[in-house]
Order: C-alpha cells, then structure tokens, then sequence
C-alpha cells in the first residue's frame, strides 16, 4: 500500500470517528427541533466515511466492491437528510410525507442501483481493479451522473434555506447558520476535487472534508450551543409562552418571534413578518418607532384581530449595552385587553356613583334650603288658617254673617297656598328620579290651557301678552311643559312693568326648537342669573312665592333633553328673556315612565 493510500485511510478513519462523536451527540438531542434529522445526517456521513475507509484498507477486489456499494447508501442519502435538517433549523415547512418520500426516489435508486450494477452497468459502466496499487477505478454511467446531479441540487437549495436564515435570524442563531454553511465548504470542494480526478491518485477525499465539518459542528455545538438552544430554550419556553415575544436586530428588523406572537400580530405562521421593520408591524406605526429608537421603553397598543380590537401592553428590553447596537431588543406583549375593560368598567361604575353622589348631594342641598324657604312660606297660611279657625270656634266672640264668610274664605285660601307649595315639592321630587315620556307638541294648545290658568293674574295685573300665529313642532310631554309655560307666564306678570307687557316667540335651531317669554320688568342682575334656576332662589330675589317654579322649569326641560336659560341686560324696562329649548321632531323618542300629573291649583282650569 502506498503512502498516499495509507494517509487517505487515516482519514477516512479519522472522518468516521469524528461523524460518530458528532452522531453521539446529536442521538442525545434527537428529541429536540430538527435533531433527528441531524442524527440521520450524521450517520450517513459515518456510513459514507466508514465505507471509504474499510474500502482503502481492503486487499481484494470482492471486499472493495462490497464497501464501495455500502458508502453509495451513505453518500447518496446525506444529502437528502441535509435539506431536511436545514429546513427545520431555519423553521420552514415541512414537505408532506408524500413529497419527503419523493424526494428520497433518487436516493434509493442509486443504492440499488449500486447492488445490482452486474444486471445492468447503469452506475458503473465498468469497475477495474489495479494490482499495482490494490484499488479499485470507477467509470460513472448515467444514473451515477444523475445520482451526483440531484445530490448537488438538493445541497445547493438547503444552502440557500441556511443563507436566507443567515440574514434573518437573531445573532445567535445566525452564527449557527453560518457555521452550517461553512461546515458544506469543505466536502463540496473536495467532492468537486475528486469529480474532476485532480491529484496525482484521483483520491476522493470527501470523507476528509466531512470529517472538518464535524469539527466545524462540534465547535458550534459547545461555543453556540447548536442543537442544544434553539429546540429547548425556544421550543419549551417561548413558544409555549401566551405572551408574544417579538426579537429585532441592529437594524430595527424582526429577527425572531415566537408562535403567541405571530397570533398576535395576525398570522400563524412567525416566518411572515421576519425581516419586516418594526414599524411595519400591525398597529400603529408611530409607537413601534418610538419603541425601536429607545425613546420609550413600554407602550400600550390596540391591535385589530379576526375577534376584534385588542389591547396589549409592550415592554421593550435591550439585548445589548453597546451603542450601536441599541435597537437590538427583546419586546414582550401581553394581552391586557380584559384589564383595560375592567378599569373602564370600574372608571364607569365610579364616574356613575360619583354622579349619583354628586346627585344626593345636591338634593340634600336643596331639601335643605327648602325646607328653610318651605317652612317660612307655610308658616304664613298655616298661621292665618290657625287664626280664622280659633276665632271660628270661639264662642266668646260673636261674629256676624260678613266676617264668618271672610274668615272661611281666608281658611280656604291658606289651604290653597299651603297645597299648591306641597304640589309643587312632588313635582319637584318626581322630576329628579323619573323620566318623562315624549311625544309631538300641539304648542298653540299648551299655551291656550296655560293662558286659561293664569286668566286671573291676566285680568288683576291688566297684562298684555303677544305671541305668534303659528308654532313649530317640538317634542315634549304637553302637561309637563304646561308646567314650563305656567312658571315662565307667572313670574313675567309677577316681575314684568307696570302693566307687564310679554313677548311669547319660537324659533327653529340646528338640533334643536327654542321658546321663550320676554317681559318688560327692571330685569335681573348678573350675579343672580347664575343661580336663578336653583330651587330656593326667586326670580327677582324679593317678593312672594317660595323659589321653586324655576327649578322645576329647569328639572322637566333637562329629562326632556333641552336646556333653560336666562338673558338680561338689568336694564329697567328692558326685562328679562326666559327660554327653554326641546328636542325637534325629528329626534326618536325615548320610552319613560308616565309621571304623576299636577294637580288643579285655585281657580284654574287644567286641559286633559
């Protein structure tokens, strides 16, 4: 044996031994992500490696061509298994079971091929035997060619699987990317080598280049942690996270994410947004920016999924201290959506008990400034009617027919007062805690019911009311605006000139139908404007009444969607304008309660 051979066995020794370390390693890890097909790999180069060598230490022809034939089941099958193995490291689809039996078609043809070249000459058009160096020579027929052919295609696609891995992956698993392509240099040169039949001897020294690779994967296996990272730290913790995890790179792109994530950003697949920009990612735009300069380090985000808009809040982490690699980041996102909800649901549930708050305050307020207002307006009538009754039922006191009459009809009139000031309490009341049905307004006939009312003060106060022909349609409920017109019409013929003269008028606005009383009175002061529609405040400050037709105007107009209002100039002679506004006819009714109606005050007649 020569030299040479000698040497060339030693290696394909050596390139056996170090296949078979390798494959000891990859068999422990052959539960994790891609490690079975690392193993099958691994052990194709052995059988490859081994074949070559026991072929080289062999004297007879029959044992060469027995090894020879064993190395084609190696040889052949390596690569099938590397564009396996390079497929799952960089976490692309699997070929379905049809097609990954397809692709092994080339593969097994040439193995048995190889056991039955004597039928046929199809691999090896010959096979010569050297005595002068004791080794075999091969010439290649068609099916060899093709075997070499497919081997190159199936090794040239799995290194652009690994190369578009290289460039899209994060740092770690890009050097293991690399490492992979470095480890296919060496066997593809020498394999090209020996194709070529360069060399003194036309050696193949194939098995010696998968013999660097190993050292290349072993290298890796221990500095990068290949095959040990990648499927239990990622598998068994990040991709079984429920929160999303998205890793960027120098350049602010989307290196990794895991499966959560991708569900996240709307896709089951995590390949979809590699290499994508941060920004470019679903949601908006400007906070992921924001994100991946470092201006700010959490963020809340709402994103639009198929069950509809959910908020998630982020929280980016750097991965490096170094300046330049400053968008380098880990971000998490966790699904906050119930979270957000339930403060919404209790920021609601709080903004309603602090109006109802609000709201019981106001009324204990206003209870007690009537009750002091209501107490003072009682006391006259009620002492008046104590005084009619003690001298009616005095027998000391002899009264005569005129004067008896006089005291009843004091009695009578006290009575009245004191009623109409409980009436108008209810009123009150039943306004604040009810809602008050809506229909279309015959206004001209609310009017005329009110007019009907106050015919009386009309008639003693010698009062001149204008108003206009026609009236635009609103939406109310008629006995309760009957109560609006009543205290508007009451306190303009109370607080008007001498005579009152009032303006009744209408006009149509944007959303909404306003009405309006204009007396001729000294009109009210600035100050008192702001509080003229309280409960215990009266129109002019002064005079008779008990401070609460205003604010039950106030109370019916705001439960039937429009507003009151006051304008003044405090002018004498120049009065008062005291409006309302109701909702257009437009407008969809709501449905309420009905109310409990007013009951009839002296001397008026109240429509049905």
């Amino acid at each position: 044996m020569l030299w040479p051979h000698i040497i060339h066995s030693t290696a394909l020794i050596a390139a056996a031994l170090a296949s078979a370390f390798v494959g000891g390693i990859a068999w422990r890890r052959r539960h994790v992500h891609g490690g079975d097909w690392l193993f099958l790999l691994v052990m194709a180069v052995f059988i490859w490696s081994l074949g070559s060598a026991l072929q080289e230490l062999s004297v007879r022809f029959s044992v060469q061509l027995f090894w020879a034939r064993v190395q084609i089941i190696g040889k052949s099958s390596s690569p099938l298994f590397f564009i396996f193995y390079a497929l799952s490291f960089a976490r692309r689809r699997m070929p379905r079971p049809w097609m990954m039996w397809a692709l092994g078609i080339v593969p097994l043809m040439t193995v048995l091929a190889a056991f039955t070249n004597e039928a046929h000459h199809q691999l090896w058009r010959s096979v010569i035997w050297s005595p002068a160096t004791g080794h075999l020579a091969f010439e290649s027929g068609p099916l060899d060619w093709l075997g070499i052919a497919y081997a190159y295609a199936l090794i040239a696609a799995a290194g652009v699987i690994l190369l578009l891995a290289a460039l899209t992956l994060r740092h770690v698993y890009q050097r293991q990317a690399f490492v992979l392509l470095a480890a296919m240099v060496p066997p593809m040169v020498l394999n090209i080598l020996a194709l070529l039949r360069s060399g003194e001897l036309a050696l193949d020294l194939t098995p010696l280049g998968f013999s660097l690779s190993a050292m290349l994967l072993v290298y890796s296996m221990r500095r990068n942690r290949m095959a040990d990272l990648v499927p239990v730290v990622r598998e068994l913790m990040l991709d079984i996270m429920e929160d999303g995890m998205v890793v960027t790179d120098d350049a602010g792109r989307v290196v990794d994410l895991n499966r959560a994530g991708a569900h996240i950003l709307g896709t089951d697949s995590p390949d979809r947004w590699l290499g994508c920009k941060l920004e470019e990612l679903p949601g908006p735009a400007t906070t992921w920016k924001e994100l991946s300069h470092g201006c700010i380090e959490q963020a809340e985000i709402a994103i639009e999924g198929p069950a509809g808009w959910r908020v998630f809040d982020i929280k980016a982490t750097p991965l490096s201290q170094r300046p330049e690699e400053a968008k380098r980041l880990l971000l998490t996102l966790r699904d906050v959506t119930a979270r957000q909800q339930a403060l919404q649901a209790l920021e609601t549930a709080n903004a309603r008990l602090r109006a109802e708050v609000a709201a019981h305050e106001r009324l204990i307020a206003d209870l007690d400034a009537f009750g002091h207002t209501v107490a003072h307006d009682l006391k006259s009538p009620l002492s008046q009617m104590a005084a009619a009754a003690d001298l009616l039922a005095d027998e000391s006191v002899a009264l005569d027919e005129p004067t008896a009459r006089e005291m009843t009809a004091m009695i009578r009139s006290s009575a009245f007062k004191a009623a109409h000031i409980v009436d108008e309490l209810l009123v009150l009341a039943s306004t604040r805690r009810q809602d008050i049905p809506l229909e279309p307004l015959a206004m001209d006939q609310v009017v005329a019911s009110v007019l009907r009312r106050i015919a009386p003060e009309i008639e003693a106060s010698a009062a001149t009311i204008h108003m206009p022909q026609t009236w635009p349609e609103a939406l109310g409920n008629p006995i309760w605006i009957e109560e609006v017109w009543w205290n508007y019409l009451s306190n303009g013929i109370k607080y008007g000139g001498t005579p009152p003269i009032l303006q009744l008028g209408s006009m149509v606005e944007e959303q909404a139908v306003r009405f309006w009383v204009k007396d001729n009175g000294d009109g009210i002061a600035p100050e008192a404007q702001r509080a003229i529609f309280d409960p215990h405040v009266r129109a002019n400050g002064s005079g008779n009444g008990h401070g609460l037709g205003l604010s039950i105007a106030r109370s019916i107009v705001e439960k039937l969607g429009g507003r009151v209002a006051v304008e003044s100039s405090c002018r004498p002679g120049a009065g008062a304008t005291f409006s309302f506004t109701l909702l257009p006819i437009s407008a969809a009714p709501s449905g309420a309660h009905d109310l409990p109606q007013p009951r009839a005050r002296e001397g008026a007649l109240v429509s049905p």
